[in-house]
């Protein structure tokens, strides 16, 4: 189940530590969040 998630920078390791590797990184841009969307739609 794709999931957005917006967090502070601060709790970025912390984050890390949970999700390990399942977590995907994206600039704050809305073309990358569609770009992202798509492709979750895809693989979904």
């Amino acid at each position: 189940m794709p999931v957005i998630v917006g967090l502070s920078p601060k709790f970025r390791p912390l984050f890390e530590a949970f999700a390990g590797d399942l977590a995907e990184w994206l600039p704050a841009d809305p073309a990358a969040l569609l770009a992202w969307w798509a492709q979750a739609q895809v693989t979904a």
